[in-house]
């Protein structure tokens, strides 16, 4: 099965006080699932329109970048009827 999402979002960051700024942003992913005998592998690309400057403070452990796209793989299993 092909699927894709695609989803718009906004970010606050205050900035020391009650007040803060915003920005809006679109994210988006699509993949293909496959299944078998209760198995489901997920093969999916992810991206957002998230500048470098605009992620600066969404940065992980050792500077990564979490705005960037990826390639995710999953696999599951469903369990009972």
């Amino acid at each position: 099965m092909i699927s894709a999402n695609l989803g718009h979002d906004s970010v606050i960051e205050l900035n020391g006080s009650d007040e803060g700024y915003g920005y809006p942003y679109l994210h988006w992913d699509i993949g293909a699932t496959a299944t078998w005998n209760g198995f489901s592998l997920d093969l999916r690309y992810v991206d957002t329109d998230i500048s470098l400057a605009e992620c600066g403070t969404y940065k992980g452990p050792a500077g990564a970048h979490w705005c960037g796209s990826t390639v995710l793989l999953s696999l599951g299993y469903m369990f009972g009827n």
